[in-house]
């Protein structure tokens, strides 16, 4: 009917009417058919047009069926095998049962199946890839200070040492050569004139292309900006010292990552029979991870792997504590050491998170929370003023009631 339909379409078409025999012909091409089609075509489409109950019969091809069609038995072992699996089946889990000799041998299967088969398969066994349902986050990180550090802070800091870190295409190719940063133009001097020369101090201008350093430029066309030789008199001779080695610049980002007890995976083959079952509420309990990373080395250690900069931290008042600036503080004094031992060759920019943990005033600061509100007098102890009780860590201590 399909075919039918797209010939009578191309037959009627009134911007770019067609013959009966081309309609036929076109419609042939775009099903990849030869003239036998052609005129099968024709003969169905007019047996239908005098008799719309004349409709084309397809006679049963059990050699197009699927093997689950073929074999129901299969069918059921098959959703008994993805039942014992788990939770998290694969279509793997189908091309290794059909793997099995004893399978082969049964369903008389000269090789396994493939992946795209058993995929095909999945939805005929009433399996959808799809995503367990969960509720809806909320991300509010854009507010006004954190965009105005970033733009005129963070992104101009970056943009000063950038030309001299590594760059990388999509395929981790490294594209680009380090490039010095900008500094102050020295004057401008245009290109070396005929009689312009390249000699070391002291010596005879040289048409040789070797120049040791420093070097000195030789124009007796003109005067320099520090000379009063007049046009015409000895040529004017200004030394010109090469910059130094430029040192690339190597970026180690500071990586946070909390993964929890409860964490799992919400995506997986889903049966549509499958309903809801309780699960446990909360997260769990956590383990921090904190290590720097960069796209020259990865993770920061020293080459014998001995020194890491890897904190693992068990946050609560059951744990460890919080990570505050304390541990940022020894964590980033520790990658200072190791660098500065291990790649000295190197400038290393160490770019932590625009986090409120990350943040700290003087030990001798003034601070509102610690103030009393009136002055306070000379060796009493401030009043109304309650102070938190540290362990011997340096750990405030936490009561039954979850309080410091």
């Amino acid at each position: 009917m399909e075919q039918i339909k797209m010939f009578l379409g191309f037959y009627t078409n009134t911007v770019s009417p067609s013959s009966w025999i081309a309609a036929s012909l076109k419609t042939a091409q775009a099903y990849q058919k030869g003239t036998a089609m052609v005129k099968s075509l024709r003969r169905r489409t007019r047996a239908f047009l005098a008799d719309r109950h004349a409709l084309p019969y397809m006679a049963p091809r059990p050699w197009q069926k699927s093997l689950l069609e073929q074999h129901p038995e299969l069918k059921a072992a098959l959703a008994q095998h993805l039942q014992s699996v788990g939770q998290y089946v694969r279509a793997m889990d189908i091309v290794e049962f059909m793997a099995e000799p004893a399978n082969l041998v049964r369903y008389a299967l000269k090789k396994p199946i493939s992946l795209s088969t058993a995929q095909a398969w999945m939805h005929l066994l009433e399996y959808r890839w799809t995503k367990v349902p969960s509720g809806q986050y909320v991300d509010g990180h854009e507010r006004t200070d954190v965009v105005d550090y970033r733009q005129n802070v963070f992104l101009p800091a970056m943009a000063k040492t950038d030309g001299r870190s590594c760059q990388w295409d999509r395929d981790g190719n490294e594209v680009t050569d380090i490039v010095p940063p900008p500094t102050s133009a020295p004057p401008a001097i245009s290109s070396p004139p005929p009689h312009a020369t390249l000699s070391p101090p002291g010596s005879e201008p040289s048409t040789s292309s070797s120049a040791p350093t420093p070097t000195t430029i030789s124009d007796s066309t003109g005067t320099s900006p520090t000379s009063s030789t007049e046009p015409g008199q000895c040529p004017t001779v200004r030394t010109v010292t090469p910059p130094a080695p430029t040192r690339r610049v190597v970026y180690w980002y500071h990586d946070e990552s909390v993964f929890y007890v409860h964490d799992r995976r919400r995506t997986r083959w889903v049966h549509k029979s499958e309903k809801a079952v309780p699960r446990a509420k909360g997260e769990g309990a956590s383990l921090m991870v904190t290590d720097f990373v960069s796209a020259n080395y990865g993770w920061l250690r020293s080459p014998d792997g001995k020194e890491s900069t890897r904190v693992l931290f068990q946050p609560g008042k059951n744990g460890d504590g919080y990570f505050t600036h304390d541990e940022i503080l020894a964590q980033a004094t520790k990658a200072m050491d190791i660098l500065s031992r291990h790649y000295p060759d190197e400038d290393h920019v160490l770019i932590f998170d625009n986090a409120m943990t990350h943040l700290k005033r003087a030990a001798d600061a003034l601070s509102a929370r610690h103030m009393s509100m009136k002055p306070t007098q000379e060796g009493m102890p401030m009043f109304g003023v309650e102070m938190p009780m540290r362990g011997e860590n340096g750990k405030p201590v936490y009561d039954l009631t979850g309080r410091c």
